[in-house]
């Protein structure tokens, strides 16, 4: 579908508006959430920085306020196979709709984006961890056990790319949100615990390069 896409939005009918029409014709058909997620995040990468319709943002406002569950993180815990499928598929509808966000910040008049700071500043708010804020140089399994990372670090990404956006736009009705009193605290404490995951990941992926190439090594030894 991304490749229909690109063909559409190659056409002169389509460039002329900036991919509006494309837009509209998602925004107007009749489809679950789901599928409207999945349409327009398919678009997105196609629409151009340039495009400004605020009807993307007003759809998906209206669509966020029916389902408040819809995209905040999953609950934590033992599932069932039927609810481990079940749970994959709702973190793939997450990062649709992660994406969707920054689509329609893009696109949004700065009046709009105000509108849009609720919604997106609602579910980054949900990452941010309850604990007080890691102390550095903490045990490590302590700081592990307490400030676990996001299980979704794609959705988290793309939720600060869009607070950023908005920020450009509407920094005031931001700075209501970012202005609370308890926001900085949870905040560092997400800095600090994604900076001690940073470490073990870069460690694992050095360790995975060299293993690589100890075995690329001993097989080109035995081919020649």
């Amino acid at each position: 579908m991304g490749y229909l896409f690109s063909v559409a939005f190659d056409t002169p009918i389509v460039k002329e508006n900036g991919g509006i029409v494309v837009l509209d014709a998602i925004l107007g058909a009749k489809m679950d959430a789901s599928r409207f997620f999945e349409s327009l995040a398919i678009v997105a990468p196609f629409v151009p920085k340039t495009t400004k319709h605020d009807a993307v943002a007003e759809k998906v406002i209206a669509v966020l306020a029916a389902d408040k569950s819809a995209a905040k993180p999953a609950p934590k815990g033992k599932k069932s196979a039927a609810k481990k499928k079940d749970a994959e598929e709702d973190e793939v509808n997450k990062v649709l709709i992660a994406k969707v966000l920054v689509l329609a910040a893009r696109t949004a008049s700065d009046e709009e984006s105000t509108k849009l700071v609720a919604s997106v500043m609602e579910q980054l708010v949900s990452f941010l961890p309850a604990a007080e804020v890691a102390v550095e140089g903490a045990a490590e399994e302590e700081t592990t056990k307490e400030h676990a990372v996001p299980e979704n670090l794609t959705q988290l990404e793309a939720i600060l790319y869009t607070s950023s956006i908005l920020g450009l736009k509407c920094a005031a009705a931001l700075m209501e949100v970012v202005g609370d009193a308890a926001f900085a605290p949870k905040c560092l404490t997400l800095h600090n615990t994604l900076q001690h995951y940073k470490k073990v990941v870069e460690y694992s992926v050095k360790k995975k390069t060299l293993e690589n190439e100890k075995t690329t090594g001993m097989q080109e030894l035995l081919t020649t």
